[in-house]
């Protein structure tokens, strides 16, 4: 997708995303929303924050959940608190998809973004006690994952959660939730980060209501019925 029409795309979403006025500048909310949004949505306590059908959005698939896909990693935010709430259920699966360290270097990604963590190594914020507690519980794959996801959803039954952080444009987006949403088992849940045109789109597509557009600085969530 130009650039330009990504942009604009994305200027019609974020009007009909209503997204809520920020208190505090994103950068400072980011690390607390994340955390609230997955271990509600891993622990099943209350409604999650931004997810369609709150309260009743948390289901067993996702509260004792079997098999947790991540698209994008970085320093490992998100996959800490997958893993520490594996570790809690003594139960379930995480995958981790996220492009090689040599593929995200300095230079500027489609979606504009530019990362610092790859000096660092994929996942360098992981506590150790996460990596000790999920043992071999926890698959990193570093590959593109245009042929990493697709591999992936041929190797295992079925996808309790998927959580969609990486490549942020709406083409890509869109591409993600269409493949993944066929192996997310009943009562699984979606959850995206910098919802867009395409979260729109997809929601869309699903015949979900306008209720689907809640969310929190763009992190929203759906649930399989």
């Amino acid at each position: 997708m130009e650039p330009a029409r990504d942009r604009e795309l994305d200027r019609q979403a974020t009007t009909e995303l209503a997204l809520p006025p920020a208190s505090l500048p994103r950068r400072m909310l980011a690390g607390f929303l994340d955390a609230l949004v997955l271990a509600t949505a891993l622990t099943g306590f209350g409604a999650t924050a931004g997810a369609t059908n709150a309260p009743d959005a948390i289901d067993r698939a996702s509260a004792r959940p079997d098999f947790i896909v991540e698209t994008g990693v970085a320093a490992g935010l998100s996959t800490s608190f997958f893993g520490a709430a594996l570790i809690d259920n003594q139960h379930g699966t995480l995958y981790s998809i996220e492009l090689p360290p040599t593929d995200t270097g300095p230079s500027t990604l489609a979606d504009g973004s530019r990362y610092a963590w790859h000096e660092h190594g994929v996942g360098w914020a992981i506590p150790k006690s996460i990596r000790t507690g999920l043992v071999n519980r926890h698959h990193l794959v570093l590959q593109n994952v245009r042929q990493a996801l697709p591999e992936l959803l041929r190797q295992i039954p079925h996808v309790d959660i998927f959580f969609h952080d990486d490549l942020h444009t709406p083409d890509h987006m869109l591409w993600e939730y269409q493949l993944i949403w066929p192996h997310i088992r009943s009562g699984g849940t979606l959850i995206s980060d910098d919802a867009n045109f395409g979260w729109i789109q997809f929601c869309k597509q699903l015949g979900q209501g306008e209720r689907a557009y809640e969310n929190i600085s763009r992190l929203a969530a759906i649930r399989k019925p």
